[in-house]
């Protein structure tokens, strides 16, 4: 009798710490950020509801002249730090006609520097307006948690373009496997660019989708390759946004190696989804053409 006791309790405390790691894993996490306050909202009671739209009291301040210098004074910095990123790129590298550019095939095609060609000599000859990658990629972070994703970008010799993502992510939990997908899309436009380095920046529509529904929300990109030479290939991204009603930061860099348009790369991305950090070390294929 004491045996069959001491196996029931042990079992009993083995289910309840299965739940609770369960309810912390990272996906857990990050469904619990995206419909946070679909979820506070249908535990709130009625009298907080009235409390929380109530009209706030009036109030004024004797201090608005030192508020409206403040203001201007953060107003400035903040149209500085935001222009930064792509005022001195374009200062740097933009010294040539910006629209006789043409896409080699592939970096370091023919004997090129990089993967733009500025200005060519022959014109258009070959109408590569168009230049297009996909990518397949696995990423770990070796602790259960795993992801299997695609990327695609079009580039246009005009500068805008298109760059989308797909993530199916699987995690190992006591209570079984849980998974979802994430990704996004965005038009894009390269705003500096040389042969071998190119900077590009957009806007778009992050989304979630898993067995309970889906979610979106905005997202903005900005993103550099270069191309040091041949045959390496550095690449690096950030994505910051929403999705639902949780916040979203996305930083990943990769460095590869390309032969006759294949790529083999390695590299780190981190996504946080609101609480939930979603990272590990990833490796892929990118076809260029």
């Amino acid at each position: 009798m004491p045996r069959s006791l001491l196996f029931l309790s042990a079992l009993t405390i083995s289910l309840a710490v299965g739940e609770i790691a369960s309810a912390q894993s990272s996906l857990s996490q990050v469904r619990e950020s995206v419909w946070k306050e679909h979820n506070a909202a249908q535990d709130e009671s009625p009298s907080d509801k009235k409390s929380r739209h109530r009209a706030p009291e009036d109030s004024w301040c004797d201090d608005d002249d030192d508020d409206s210098a403040w203001a201007e004074i953060l107003g400035r910095a903040f149209l500085y730090t935001v222009s930064l990123p792509y005022a001195f790129p374009y200062a740097v590298l933009e010294h040539e006609d910006p629209w006789s550019v043409e896409f080699s095939r592939f970096p370091y095609d023919d004997g090129h520097d990089g993967y733009l060609i500025i200005d060519p000599e022959s014109g258009l000859d070959r109408e590569d307006w168009l230049g297009a990658r996909v990518y397949s990629e696995y990423g770990s972070d070796f602790a259960g948690l795993s992801r299997i994703g695609g990327r695609a970008l079009f580039e246009t010799t005009f500068r805008l373009g298109i760059d989308t993502e797909w993530n199916h992510w699987s995690e190992r939990t006591p209570a079984g496997r849980d998974e979802l997908w994430t990704g996004d899309v965005n038009l894009i436009l390269r705003f500096a660019q040389s042969e071998t380095i190119q900077f590009r920046s957009g806007l778009g529509v992050n989304w979630l989708s898993d067995q309970l529904g889906g979610e979106a929300g905005f997202n903005f990109t900005y993103g550099v390759d270069v191309f040091p030479g041949d045959p390496f290939v550095l690449e690096s991204t950030i994505d910051w946004g929403r999705i639902g009603d949780a916040g979203l930061f996305h930083v990943r860099g990769t460095a590869g190696v390309i032969w006759k348009g294949l790529e083999i790369y390695t590299g780190y991305d981190y996504l946080k989804i609101g609480d939930a950090d979603l990272h590990g070390l990833i490796g892929g294929l990118a076809l260029w053409f």
